[in-house]
C-alpha cells in the first residue's frame, strides 16, 4: 500500500483492518495468509476500502529469501527505533493517526515458521482481540510490541511451514470478526 493510501485510510472515521507480510524474507507463507485474509475481511467490514495492506516491509529480504534486510538488521525488531525503514514509518504515521481520530484497529501481521501454526500477541490488547486464544510473548522492537505501547491490538499469525495455511487464515478471520462485531 502506498503511503497516500495508507494516509486517506487513516483518515476517515470507519474501522480499519491493517494486514501486514514480509517482515522476514524467509517466510513465504506468511504473505499467502495475508493475501488470503484480504477478500475474507470485506463481508465484515463492508467493503476492501477500511483494509490496509503491506505486504513487502522487508523488500529486500523477500528478493534473496533471507530473513533480515541488506544491512543485516531484522526488521520486526526496530519498530519505532532509528533503524526502521521508510516503509515502516508510513505504516506506523497510519496507525498514529488512527488512534489518535479514534478509530477502532485491529493489526494482523502475517508470519510463517516451523512450529504448528499458533497466534501470538504482545499483550492483553491483542489478547482480548483474539478472544483469548492467543500465546502471549512480548518481543521488544517488534510490530506487536510496538502496537501494544500504542494501545492498538496486533495478532502475529504464524502458519506452519510444510503444512496448510487453513488453520492460520481461520484465526485470523475469527479475529477479524471479533474485533469488528
Amino acid at each position: 500500500m502506498l503511503r497516500s493510501e495508507m494516509t486517506n485510510a487513516a483518515q476517515t472515521p470507519d474501522p480499519l483492518l491493517l494486514i501486514i507480510a514480509g517482515q522476514h524474507g524467509d517466510e513465504p507463507l506468511g504473505l499467502v495468509v495475508a493475501q488470503m485474509l484480504r477478500p475474507g475481511a470485506r463481508p465484515v467490514l463492508g467493503s476492501d476500502r477500511f483494509i490496509g495492506f503491506h505486504g513487502a516491509v522487508n523488500p529486500e529480504g523477500l528478493g534473496r529469501a533471507r530473513r533480515v534486510r541488506n544491512d543485516n538488521v531484522d526488521p520486526n525488531r526496530v519498530w519505532g527505533a532509528e533503524a526502521q525503514a521508510a516503509n515502516q514509518a508510513d505504516i506506523l504515521a497510519t496507525l498514529t493517526e488512527a488512534v489518535a481520530a479514534g478509530r477502532k484497529i485491529l493489526v494482523l501481521d502475517c508470519h510463517s515458521d516451523h512450529k504448528p501454526a499458533h497466534v501470538l500477541v504482545a499483550g492483553p490488547r491483542g489478547a482480548a482481540a483474539a478472544g483469548g486464544t492467543a500465546r502471549t510473548e512480548r518481543v521488544e522492537g517488534s510490530l506487536a510490541a510496538w502496537c501494544e505501547d500504542h494501545g492498538i491490538p496486533c495478532l502475529v499469525l504464524e502458519a506452519q511451514e510444510g503444512q496448510g495455511v487453513d488453520a492460520t487464515v481461520a484465526a485470523g478471520r475469527a479475529a477479524i470478526a471479533a474485533a469488528f462485531a
